[in-house]
């Protein structure tokens, strides 16, 4: 389901939103230049508490769960 989303002028052009898909979260951007979608492989319904940190600097975007490096 969906976590997040936050959307900036036109909300078809610029949008982000993170959200879990099958277990798995799922990030969801675009900036104007079109759509970037990440979805990551490690599996979060295990009944614990996870924390996802997203970072977009300049034209990448870094995301780390749990303190993963």
């Amino acid at each position: 389901g969906l976590l997040l989303a936050y959307g900036g002028g036109d909300i078809e052009k610029r949008f982000f939103a993170v959200q879990i898909i099958d277990s798995h979260p799922e990030i969801l951007m675009n900036t104007g230049s079109g759509l970037v979608s990440l979805r990551l492989e490690d599996n979060v319904h295990d009944n614990r508490v996870h924390r996802l940190q997203i970072k977009k600097q300049n034209r990448e975007l870094l995301v780390q769960l749990d303190n993963q490096p």
